[in-house]
């Protein structure tokens, strides 16, 4: 039987969708939740913290750190620490208080998320479920 050119671009387009979806399933990973610990926010935590400011605040020396959480994420994945700070803008007033999210693997600095946002809704999600997306 012979194809006619529809067919084919049809039978061509069915095989590639297929191999996409292939692809999707076995080669890229995925999001999972993770188990996310709370634990006492510790010193080190805090001075990396403040350490990162220093580089993204105008007057880091007037910030304030208020709702400060650690939580231990399973797998040997490090830490969160969620915090809202308030700094001094260029006029020398205070603003409003923002959400930071600083990961935290072996003491040392990984990631951080600076948009209020979404570091707002990590931390809740942390906070109210003891999870964390990955991975």
């Amino acid at each position: 039987m012979i194809m006619s050119k529809n067919n084919r671009f049809v039978t061509v387009i069915i095989v590639l969708f297929a191999a996409l979806l292939y692809v999707d399933i076995t080669f890229i990973p995925k999001r999972i939740a993770v188990a996310a610990n709370p634990v006492e926010v510790s010193a080190m935590d805090m001075e990396l913290i403040k350490e990162r400011m220093l580089e993204l605040l105008l007057d880091p020396l007037s910030a304030e750190y208020v709702n400060t959480k650690a939580y231990e994420i399973e797998n040997d994945r490090g830490r969160i620490v969620c915090t809202q700070y308030n700094s001094k803008n260029k006029f020398g007033g205070y603003t409003e208080f923002k959400h930071y999210m600083i990961n935290i693997q072996n003491d040392k600095f990984v990631d951080e998320k600076i948009d209020k946002v979404v570091a707002k809704k990590t931390c809740e999600k942390l906070e109210q479920e003891h999870i964390i997306f990955a991975r």
